[in-house]
């Protein structure tokens, strides 16, 4: 039977039974947070797992099963954020296309009065006033 200290996913602290006049205290053993990230696992292990997502029963006849407390209130909490979610990138597609719009129409004003002040001088400005004239 392998001891608590060689599992690897416990953490034992160094000192693990003190005796006070025949009261025994042991150290609490923790998790081992780094060991659960190198495998991707989540910090708390009752926070999300096939243990807490899924039923505790299921019928013969393959029914539903209704859903529990905490796992209708995990489902209410989720879509609250997909809506949020959904919301927000709404918001940002809008701000995306209103800032191109607006971008556009300063190039658009900035060219029409680029436009404005230049202005043909001389035989070009003769020239195409008398083509002007002729086709019509």
């Amino acid at each position: 039977m392998a001891s608590l200290s060689s599992t690897p996913f416990l953490q034992v602290s160094k000192v693990c039974h003190q005796v006070l006049r025949d009261f025994h205290v042991s150290t609490a053993t923790c998790l081992n947070h780094r060991w659960r990230k190198e495998r991707k696992l989540p910090s708390n292990p009752n926070s999300f797992g096939p243990l807490t997502n899924l039923p505790d029963y299921s019928f013969h006849d393959n029914r539903p099963v209704p859903y529990g407390t905490n796992q209708k209130k995990r489902i209410d909490q989720q879509r609250e954020k997909f809506v949020k979610i959904k919301e927000l990138a709404g918001q940002i597609d809008h701000a995306v296309k209103r800032h191109a719009l607006l971008k556009r129409q300063e190039e658009e004003e900035r060219k029409q009065i680029l436009d404005s002040k230049l202005k043909e001088k001389g035989s070009k400005l003769i020239s195409s006033n008398f083509q002007a004239s002729r086709d019509e």
